[in-house]
């Protein structure tokens, strides 16, 4: 989807944090039955992901789950997190048995 650089943007702006940016992602994973889909901002420094229905993932859920296949292969390990995603970071990380 929209995967011709054009510096010009001309399918709008290629930030998928902006709920009106997400409509294609959503659509093309529905339409082709994806299990998933992701979509990136502009300079690809970021991406975002989206489930089999086309739901927007927020990222404290993708942080908790990083953590949790990290603490995974390296049990008690200490995970350091943007303090923005909190509250369901702490509870995994502590659940997978690291802090």
């Amino acid at each position: 989807i929209h995967n011709t650089p054009d510096g010009t943007f001309p399918n709008g702006i290629p930030n998928p944090l902006l709920p009106e940016c997400r409509d294609d992602t959503r659509k093309a994973v529905i339409e082709h039955g994806a299990d998933m889909g992701i979509a990136f901002d502009g300079d690809f420094d970021r991406c975002f992901l989206f489930d089999e229905k086309g739901q927007f993932i927020e990222g404290y859920y993708i942080v908790g789950l990083l953590a949790e296949a990290f603490l995974e292969k390296h049990p008690g390990a200490k995970i350091i997190h943007d303090p923005r995603l909190t509250w369901n970071t702490e509870a995994v990380v502590t659940a997978a048995g690291g802090t």
